[in-house]
């Protein structure tokens, strides 16, 4: 069976302070990241057993994940399970990402969203250094309210590079 998977867990934190986001600069309890953590390990245990399926994941949580390590474990380990056809996240792409050199670049994908009031397109761009290593999937979108966001022009930089790491 073909099984595409939305995986959200308990996360509800993120480093970024968007005005309009109600998980801006919220900081989730140490209970809550280790229910986080154990929920994410036991998806990942099950993923692992699923082996007369064909997986496809994406992992929306409710904030930052990839500032949390298991989440960059977890999508690892996941994009070298033959039975993954993709497993991919929703970022914003705040961490470093030399973790990605560990994972199978064909099977792993990142959706990577800018936020042009919380880091400039010099630092969200592949000349940057801030981007995954080549061959990884990505693809980038813009999130912004009208007096942030000026146009065309505040994109210009990410929309070359989108779809593309390397």
């Amino acid at each position: 069976m073909d099984l595409t998977i939305l995986y959200r867990g308990p996360l509800a934190s993120c480093d970024y302070d968007c005005p309009y986001c109600p998980f801006a600069k919220r900081r989730d309890s140490p209970e809550r990241l280790r229910a986080d953590r154990a929920a994410l390990e036991r998806f990942t245990a099950w993923a692992a057993e699923q082996t007369g399926d064909r997986l496809s994941v994406l992992f929306t949580p409710w904030g930052e994940g990839l500032v949390r390590s298991w989440y960059r474990r977890a999508l690892i380990e996941l994009s070298h399970l033959p039975q993954v056809e993709r497993v991919a996240i929703q970022t914003n792409l705040s961490c470093r990402t030399g973790w990605t050199a560990e994972a199978d670049p064909a099977t792993l994908a990142l959706w990577c969203t800018y936020h042009p009031d919380q880091t400039r397109t010099t630092g969200f761009s592949p000349s940057a250094g801030s981007w995954p290593r080549a061959g990884c999937v990505t693809a980038s979108a813009s999130w912004g309210c009208p007096p942030i966001w000026t146009g065309p022009a505040d994109c210009a930089p990410i929309s070359r590079a989108r779809c593309t790491c390397g």
